[in-house]
């Protein structure tokens, strides 16, 4: 009968090979599931972002320009100009490294639209000194105000923007990070690792509210300035 240390060892290295290979497992489940969403779409994989795209992107607050992007994807979806990727750092808890993981899908919009932000309430803090200038707009909804800061160069647009039906899209959703307007970009930050699934959850939704938005867009102004419903 082996010794009972020597048993232990042999326990310790089965479960370590089979933790890799159910690691890997998932991994390639993810990479594969990812290859489906952009087969289906029709659009272009890139592995990785250089400097550059990650310099640029770090205009959103969730985002440090520190890090790695991978699986980059973009394309035409819909009629719907679109860009989608990982974003992924290292932060330390205590003495421990912790990669914090995010995706973000984004599309071209018209480049007028008023700057507007929605950061999740817990996240505010932190992100404050980003959106200095834009006013606080409160949605006049208590579930809503309670998971969302809004901040808006235009509260009238901002109000036109997050209707009852947009709304919902953002409620209880706990991995939105962050929706953003500005730049020509309709920008949503979810603390979550890319997947098929995220991809078109997050992806669907984004692509209803920029529907919306050209509604908006269509709406006569007077002349004040001011949207006329």
């Amino acid at each position: 009968m082996p010794p009972p240390v020597i048993v232990l060892l042999s326990l310790i290295v089965v479960l370590a090979v089979m933790t890799v290979i159910l690691v890997t497992r998932v991994s390639v489940k993810r990479r594969r599931g990812i290859q489906e969403f952009v087969a289906a779409h029709d659009l272009i994989y890139e592995k990785k972002g250089d400097k550059a795209f990650r310099k640029a992107w770090a205009a959103l607050p969730e985002l440090p320009d520190r890090g790695n992007i991978t699986n980059l994807i973009y394309g035409l979806m819909g009629d719907h100009e679109m860009t989608l990727f990982e974003h992924t750092h290292v932060v330390m808890a205590g003495n421990t490294p912790m990669a914090i993981m995010h995706t973000v899908a984004a599309a071209e919009i018209s480049p007028g639209i008023p700057e507007t932000h929605l950061i999740r309430k817990n996240l505010w803090r932190s992100l404050a000194s980003a959106l200095r200038g834009a006013e606080k707009v409160g949605m006049s909804d208590p579930e809503f105000d309670r998971e969302w800061l809004v901040r808006a160069d235009d509260p009238e647009y901002a109000h036109a923007l997050l209707t009852p039906e947009v709304r919902a899209l953002l409620r209880d959703r706990k991995t939105d990070r962050g929706w953003h307007f500005f730049g020509g970009k309709a920008a949503v930050v979810l603390r979550r690792q890319m997947s098929q699934g995220v991809l078109d959850d997050v992806v669907g939704r984004l692509l209803v509210v920029c529907d919306h938005i050209r509604t908006i867009d269509r709406m006569p102004v007077s002349a004040e300035g001011e949207l006329q419903s």
